[in-house]
């Protein structure tokens, strides 16, 4: 409802709702890809974990890559939990795990397979649509993206406490926690072999 008021306000805002459809990340933000119309397209989290203000980093650094993300595992990145342990989420030794595996056995120049901040040119989908549920799109998308030969930047960045909400990846083993992880296992098989 509050979007859909500040639609009103901005013409360059469109809002769309994929209603009476099953959730999924990758087919919401592939909607939002379709429905766009410049050259590069920018998609993060709506928690502020990715501050806004690297934006201005990709729209610099986009006339020279195809694709820029945000990476949690540069040396120069900093971690939201770093100075207080006690809130650091149950699923980042998940997060941290995947990523070393994906590093290690895809490809090492590489060091967040699971960012989700990212500015991407428009032309990569000519060809390519995202699949995938969760962060499994993620994998999929750098590997077609590296299978390209796309031009590809990690940059660090300052993430930030999640300001509401819980991650879809905390560890309450619940079946949408396995499900999950069994995503990213079967995306790390599929683009080893």
């Amino acid at each position: 409802e509050i979007l859909k008021e500040i639609e009103k306000k901005y013409e360059n805002l469109k809002l769309f709702v994929r209603e009476n459809q099953k959730k999924n990340l990758a087919k919401s933000i592939y909607l939002g890809i379709k429905e766009s119309k410049y050259e590069n397209i920018i998609w993060m989290d709506a928690d502020f974990q990715h501050p806004p203000e690297y934006i201005n980093e990709f729209i610099k650094k986009s006339e020279n890559y195809d694709l820029i993300l945000c990476s949690r595992f540069l040396d120069e990145s900093k971690r939201y939990f770093e100075k207080d342990l006690n809130v650091k989420e149950l699923n980042e030794n998940q997060s941290i795990f995947f990523n070393k595996l994906f590093n290690f056995f895809l490809y090492k120049d590489l060091t967040d397979y699971t960012s989700g901040f990212i500015c991407i040119k428009r032309n990569i989908f000519n060809n390519y649509y995202l699949k995938g549920h969760y962060g499994d799109y993620f994998v999929d998308l750098l590997v077609h993206c590296k299978k390209s030969n796309k031009k590809i930047l990690e940059i660090p960045f300052v993430e930030k406490v999640r300001s509401s909400g819980k991650s879809k990846t905390v560890i309450n083993f619940s079946f949408a926690y396995i499900y999950t992880c069994f995503n990213y296992f079967l995306s790390f098989v599929k683009n080893i072999f």
